[in-house]
């Protein structure tokens, strides 16, 4: 199907063009039920028998858009083109199951489920995902498997205590955060172990941004919402991981870190104990902090604003972080402790682990939430 939209030519724009002088198209490659914002000099107003554009907005699903269609976009005597992409693969670590889920992102419906071939109580945490292919970590006998369509192809036991895992596509391999003996563990993508990259403290998360990983680590507490033992010394630190080189750079901050997430300039920190979120630029200077109650977890950034879970108290805030205020809070379920916004900043998925569902937000199209029901304790979401 293809879709001209035309007589745009006064739009306006305050991000620069993806055709000079003319429009711009958000997102670029979007899904089929993406928000797709079309915008050129001034506002307007367009009107067709199939759609109605409002200050150049155009609601994706209700084109009847499927992937692979072409939506041509024109102002004046310039086009563009937008080819509508396929749905992303999406993947689900289940930590009281020792499994790892397939969902369905069109439907937001569980798929198929693979189960770890593991002995006991495993808790599988950290998933990442590419092309076809799975990988998950497991935090209690520290191994990572990888797994192809619904059968698992290869394993190894790395190390103690296994936590957050990121795929780094460039250098086609793995890193997990291993707590035992604190250090950034890489992997091939067939779970051949690499040479570890020591960390100053145990860590929990991992988030690439280019050639710089950020980890968040922490001492003297578990990172699971739980209260730390009374007279344990906490600390907290920032590393920046460097890996082009493998060299380390620390910023010691606050008690109990969980989640580190670069945005535009600066980098967001959770800090679950002292409940607060650090802002740090990318030289590791403190830039603000944000008081959250309830302690955040896993972060996500959409522009200036932040979504943060609260893994105790079981909600979803979006916190502006120009002003430092909570604008706005999500009932999720106790044991949220992850937020992924979708590429198209359209979704936000939440696991709640002990509620057995992932929260669906429709933070950028504004239809009713809705969950994902049938997942056993998940923890953990790759989109991919």
């Amino acid at each position: 199907m293809q879709l001209l939209l035309f007589g745009l030519s006064g739009c306006q724009v305050e991000t620069e063009p993806s055709w000079p002088g003319a429009l711009v198209v958000e997102p670029a490659s979007p899904y089929a039920d993406s928000v797709l914002r079309v915008a050129g000099r001034e506002d307007c107003t367009w009107t067709s028998p199939t759609v109605t554009l409002v200050g150049c907005t155009v609601l994706g699903e209700d084109l009847g858009l499927v992937p692979g269609d072409v939506v041509e976009v024109s102002a004046g005597d310039d086009v563009g083109e937008v080819r509508v992409r396929d749905w992303p693969k999406m993947a689900v670590s289940e930590s009281t199951n020792n499994s790892v889920s397939w969902l369905d992102a069109e439907t937001s419906s569980l798929a198929s489920r693979v189960d770890l071939p593991v002995v006991g109580f495993s808790m599988p945490v950290g998933i990442a995902g590419s092309g076809e292919r799975v990988w998950v970590t497991t935090h209690v006998d520290g191994k990572v498997f990888a797994i192809d369509g619904d059968e698992v192809s290869a394993q190894v036991e790395a190390s103690g205590h296994l936590y957050w895992l990121v795929h780094d596509s460039p250098r086609q391999r793995l890193l997990t955060a291993v707590q035992s003996d604190p250090a950034l563990l890489p992997l091939s993508e067939d779970v051949e172990l690499g040479d570890p990259i020591a960390l100053p403290e145990p860590p929990v998360s991992i988030r690439l941004d280019g050639d710089v990983a950020w980890v968040a680590a922490r001492s003297g507490g578990s990172p699971t919402g739980e209260e730390p033992d009374s007279g344990v010394v906490r600390e907290g630190w920032l590393v920046r991981v460097d890996l082009s080189t493998g060299t380390t750079e620390e910023l010691r901050l606050g008690e109990g870190l969980y989640w580190a997430e670069p945005g535009e300039g600066v980098v967001a920190v959770a800090d679950q104990d002292a409940e607060v979120v650090y802002l740090v630029d990318e030289d590791l200077e403190l830039v603000d902090t944000i008081e959250v109650p309830g302690g955040p977890t896993g972060l996500a950034w959409d522009g200036a604003d932040l979504y943060a879970a609260l893994y105790a108290e079981g909600t979803v805030v979006r916190i502006d972080t120009t002003s430092g205020t909570v604008t706005e809070t999500w009932d999720a379920g106790r044991g949220a402790a992850q937020v992924l916004l979708r590429d198209d900043g359209r979704f936000l998925y939440v696991p709640a682990l002990h509620k057995d569902q992932i929260l669906v937000l429709d933070v950028g199209g504004g239809t009713e939430a809705r969950t994902i029901d049938g997942v056993l304790g998940p923890r953990a979401i790759a989109l991919f």
